[in-house]
């Protein structure tokens, strides 16, 4: 009988993509599937300082706030579905202190418009800092572009710190509690039994 029941619970859970929208988002094949903004001026070197895996991505040099990766996701977001709910999270570690926005730039059939999936000002140095976000993403007609960028640095002063980026990943959210689905699966008429 227990393990019936157990079968049930596990047969209801929902089959919902838990695979990150970002790939290489640990760096471990250095800037492959990443734009580099900004080279030659600014350079981007795989390091093994790292939350994930070996390899993490610094990034130094930079003469601009975008001088950061960025990413095209657009297959990937259009597999997902119009209206899907997602969580990112990325970790960083600064050289001086800097506000830290992850957007992603969309071009639908209405227009161009950015959408801020994280952000936070931090004033730690020399240590990982992770960011974390949640967003429903929806689109008018055809989605032409979905592309995670990066803005590093103190605007005003123009100051843009040395930093190294790794463990970036963006998944679904199906319940829409803020944990990614590989994180906190959905269970399909949980409250039914």
């Amino acid at each position: 009988m227990k393990a019936t029941i157990l079968g049930l619970a596990v047969a209801s859970v929902a089959l919902a993509s838990t695979n990150n929208l970002v790939v290489n988002g640990s760096f471990e094949s250095g800037t492959a599937s990443w734009q580099t903004p900004g080279t030659p001026v600014a350079v981007y070197t795989a390091v093994s300082t790292a939350v994930d895996g070996v390899w993490g991505l610094r990034v130094s040099g930079r003469t601009n706030l975008t001088h950061c990766p960025a990413q095209t996701i657009t297959t990937a977001l259009t597999n997902e579905g119009n209206g899907v709910s997602i969580g990112v999270s990325f970790a960083v570690n600064l050289s001086g202190p800097a506000h830290v926005r992850c957007n992603l730039q969309m071009n639908d059939s209405s227009g161009s418009r950015s959408v801020i999936l994280a952000e936070k000002t931090i004033d730690a140095t020399n240590s990982w800092t992770r960011l974390e976000g949640a967003r429903v993403l929806t689109w008018s007609g055809t989605l032409t572009l979905a592309s995670v960028r990066f803005e590093i640095g103190q605007m005003t002063e123009l100051v843009y710190p040395t930093f190294v980026i790794d463990d970036v990943r963006i998944r679904r959210d199906s319940d829409r509690d803020g944990l990614t689905d590989d994180i906190d699966p959905v269970i399909a008429n949980a409250d039914a039994n």
